[in-house]
């Protein structure tokens, strides 16, 4: 959701709720269709953007909705 938008809820453990919130930004979103990933990458800094103000907002992984995910990308 990170490449869309800022969370303020999280989708842990809940597939159904991330798809249906990704159709809002995809319509067609099918988790196999390879176009999502193109998708994806063209939102990729808006994601780490994303990720990171989630971070400075909630600074313990126990809160919610958090993510780290962007550290890693910024290593690749």
């Amino acid at each position: 959701m990170c490449h869309f938008e800022l969370p303020q809820n999280t989708y842990c453990g809940a597939a159904k709720n991330v798809k249906s919130a990704l159709k809002k930004y995809l319509p067609g979103y099918d988790e196999n269709d390879s176009a999502v990933f193109r998708i994806i990458e063209i939102n990729q800094k808006q994601a780490i953007k994303n990720a990171k103000m989630l971070s400075k907002l909630n600074n313990d992984p126990l809160q919610k909705p958090f993510t780290d995910v962007h550290r890693f990308l910024e290593l690749l």
